[in-house]
This record gives C-alpha cells, sequence and structure tokens, in this order.
C-alpha cells in the first residue's frame, strides 16, 4: 500500500485546528487522557511521512529545524516542571504546538488548501461574536455549557466579547489570526495583483470589527502594527512615499474609530481601556507577574528554573486565596521573560533562534520571490503577518505556553512548506508517469536545482 504523506497531514492537522480553535468546548467532553491522547496521536500522524517517506532534506531546511529541535530538547530535558507535577497537558500541549513546524517538510498537495482551511475553521469565532452582540439572550447557552460566565464579559451581559470561548482574550487571540489571515490576502490583491477582491474584503472588516467588539487592547494593536510591517517587508521600494500613505491610512482611521465611538459603545469601550492602560487592575496584576519572572531570571541567569516552572512559583507567591482555582497557576503573560525565568539564557537565546530565522526565510521570499504563483504569494503575505503579530503579542501573551503555539505553527509552517517546491504539478506529472513510485525527490531538492 502507497504512503499517502497528504492525507496523514489533512487528517492531522484538521483536527488539530478543530481543537486549537474550540479547544474550551471538546475539553467539556474529553476527559484529561483522552485529550492528551488526542494531541499525541494527532502529531504522531502529522509527522509520520518526515520518518516513513520524505525522509531527505535539505541543507536550508535542516538549518531552520535544527533550534526548533533544541527547544524541544529543552522542554524535554531542562528540568521539565510540568511532567514533575502532573500536568500531562501542558506538556503535551507545548510539544505538539511545537512539533507541528516539521510537517511543513513533508507533502505538498495540502499547501495549497491550508489558508482556506485555516480561515473557515476558525470563522466561526468572528460569527459567533456578532451572533451574541445582535441577539445577546443567547448568550444564555455558552454560560450553561460552562457552567460559569467566562471571563471579560461584564458578567454575562457583554458575552460577545468572549464569543464560543471560556475567555475573551482566548476569542480575540483566534479572531486577530482570521484577520492576519484574510487581511494577508487582501494586502497581496493590492499590492501585487492590483484589483480588489470582494470577499476577502468583506471577510477582513467582519474581523477587525469583531476584534474591537473583544475590547482586546493588544490584539487591536499588535494585529495592525503587523500588517504595517509586512506592508513595508512586501513592498521595499518608495519606504517613503509608502510610509506617508500608511501613516495618514493609520491616522484617518483612528480618527474614524474616534468619532464612532461615540455612537458604538464597543469602541468606546476599547478606547477606554486605552485610555487607563497601567492605571487598570489588569496592567498592575501584570507588572507584578512580570518582576516575579525577572527575579526569578536573576537567581537563575543560565538554566533558569525548568521548564512550566514558573506557574508553580505564581501559586505560592502571588495567588491569593480569594481568587479562582482556575487563576492559581498562570504564566507570566509575557513569553519573553518566562523563557527567561524558566530557560535562562540558554533557552532564550535558542527560542529567538528559532522564531526569528524562521520569519527571516519566509520574509526573504516575501521581499524577493516575486514570480511564485499567486497562491504561494497570499500564503507567504499571511505566514509573514502571523510571525510578526506572534513576536508582537509575547510581550503580553503566553504565545509559547497556551493554545497560540498551534496557530502560529500552523501560519508558520504553510509559509516554510510553500518554499519547498516551486511547482507542485512537475510532482503529480511524475507520479502519473510512474504510479509505483515509491521514492519521492524531495520538493526541495527542485528549488536547490533551479537556483544552481
Amino acid at each position: 500500500m502507497k504512503f499517502k504523506s497528504d492525507f496523514c497531514i489533512i487528517i492531522a492537522t484538521g483536527f488539530l485546528l478543530a481543537y486549537a480553535n474550540y479547544f474550551t468546548i471538546m475539553n467539556l467532553f474529553m476527559p484529561g487522557m483522552i485529550k492528551d491522547l488526542y494531541l499525541a496521536f494527532l502529531t504522531v500522524l502529522g509527522l509520520a511521512p518526515l520518518f516513513f517517506r520524505d525522509r531527505k532534506l535539505s541543507k536550508k531546511q535542516i538549518a531552520v529545524l535544527i533550534p526548533w529541535a533544541l527547544l524541544i530538547c529543552e522542554i524535554l530535558f531542562n528540568r521539565n516542571q510540568d511532567l514533575a507535577h502532573g500536568y500531562m497537558q501542558f506538556f503535551v500541549r507545548t510539544l505538539a504546538g511545537v512539533s507541528i513546524m516539521f510537517m511543513a517538510q513533508c507533502g505538498f498537495r495540502w499547501q495549497k488548501h491550508a489558508l482556506s482551511a485555516m480561515t473557515w475553521i476558525g470563522m466561526p469565532n468572528v460569527i459567533a461574536t456578532y451572533v451574541f452582540l445582535i441577539l445577546p439572550g443567547l448568550y444564555k447557552i455558552m454560560i450553561a455549557l460552562y457552567g460559569k460566565i467566562p471571563v471579560g464579559t461584564s458578567g454575562g451581559t457583554a458575552g460577545y466579547r468572549a464569543g464560543l470561548q471560556n475567555h475573551y482574550s482566548q476569542n480575540g487571540t483566534l479572531i486577530a489570526f482570521v484577520l492576519m489571515i484574510m487581511g494577508g490576502c487582501l494586502l497581496y490583491y493590492v499590492t501585487e495583483a492590483r484589483k480588489m477582491h470582494y470577499p476577502t474584503l468583506v471577510l477582513t472588516v467582519l474581523s477587525f470589527g469583531a476584534i474591537i467588539l473583544t475590547s482586546k487592547r493588544a490584539h487591536f494593536l499588535f494585529t495592525i502594527a503587523a500588517f504595517c510591517v509586512v506592508y513595508f517587508i512586501a513592498n521595499p521600494g518608495q519606504i517613503l512615499g509608502r510610509g506617508f500613505k500608511l501613516f495618514a491610512a493609520v491616522l484617518l482611521g483612528a480618527a474614524a474609530l474616534y468619532f464612532m465611538s461615540f455612537h458604538v459603545s464597543a469602541i468606546q469601550t476599547l478606547i477606554a481601556r486605552f485610555m487607563t492602560a497601567g492605571n487598570d487592575s489588569q496592567t498592575r496584576t501584570r507588572f507584578k507577574m512580570w518582576a516575579l519572572a525577572l527575579e526569578l531570571f536573576r537567581k537563575h541567569p543560565v538554566m533558569g528554573i525548568g521548564w512550566g516552572g514558573y506557574k508553580q512559583v505564581y501559586a505560592v507567591e502571588l495567588y491569593q486565596d480569594w481568587q479562582s482555582i482556575g487563576a492559581k497557576y498562570l504564566n507570566s503573560h509575557n513569553t519573553y521573560l518566562q523563557l527567561l525565568c524558566e530557560t535562562g539564557v540558554v533557552g532564550f537565546l535558542i527560542y529567538l533562534w528559532a522564531v526569528l530565522g524562521t520569519l527571516a526565510t519566509t520574509a526573504k521570499a516575501l521581499m524577493y520571490k516575486r514570480s511564485l504563483e499567486p497562491w504561494r504569494r497570499k500564503a507567504l503575505y499571511v505566514s509573514v503577518a502571523c510571525q510578526i503579530f506572534v513576536l508582537f503579542y509575547n510581550f503580553t501573551g503566553n504565545t509559547l505556553y497556551d493554545y497560540t503555539i498551534f496557530m502560529y505553527s500552523f501560519t508558520a509552517m504553510t509559509g516554510l512548506a510553500v518554499l519547498r517546491g516551486t511547482c507542485a504539478a512537475e510532482e503529480l506529472s511524475r507520479e502519473a508517469l510512474n504510479p509505483d513510485l515509491t521514492k519521492t525527490t524531495y520538493p526541495g531538492s527542485l528549488i536547490a536545482e533551479s537556483e544552481s
């Protein structure tokens, strides 16, 4: 029986994407062990082609994967506190999320449909936000489902902020990735195709509106910043002129939001949260969390306190009895500081090597490989945009420690995957001429041959 690489990747990534978007609901019906087995099995399935068929890697691919492999070693062997305290969910989740990066090295048929799959799997989060805004009475269903009032919904009266999730921050993050996908495609149409694709425009506007409705400051600010950076990466010429246009567009957008805030309460709430940044209780709590991470880093600067150790210290140092038990073991809400705290300078530099190396590879292709097919160019726009968003969001979010790692890895790996071959049709033609083919010339070698 012929091993089907793409089938394994499509099944694995499809179910992992569904879980990453709706784990809060799925966890209600999946016991802990079933949940861990679910993630572990699908990760192994997605990685299987790497070991059983597509085993030849180019030097460039190996160079990108080395730091990710070292990061996995950090998770496994740097005194993993999650395993030591029996928190298999945290361990399996992070390991599975990082391992997704290696799935990019397998198959090629799935790549063309990756953006559509990520969009439509995540789009119900956008739709639900509007549904609960228009029909607030329906939100009782979500309260009954979770058995509690989700965080950030003002006692359930603003259920649209959390949507289908049990926390409004999680809803904002998932919507942000839909926005980055739609906005990345829209940037391609506007700057390269020189035409407007109205379905993409509509979905971009709807996603951006949903971000505003969540009232999440970081998501609102960092998505805009990511689009600005991607715009300059993809269009490096005439920086001054393009910069002026971009500045004018942002200024007009800010003015429009200000005037709309007098008529739309959600926008007014978002602006009010920006005005109180630094003084509200949420920000003050973050400052304490960051201070704790820095203190632990100063005591253990080289190797840190061990992977997953911050949560244990937080439970002792900052958790208070009046808080809910669900808030006892929290991450630091700053990926960089938590890495310094748990893995020291060594793990921190490994992570930077991994994310910046992946970004450099895809950003360089976005800047210079302009002859690629349109769907590949769109994939690069989206991949770079999502990676930059995560680099920004790392300052206030746990992107490596929660389910955001899945969304990051999916978008980053898609960008890497489209660079492995410049024409999938050549591979299909070879297999059509030789249906009994059991060993495939790795698509990455086509790039090396064409460049030489």
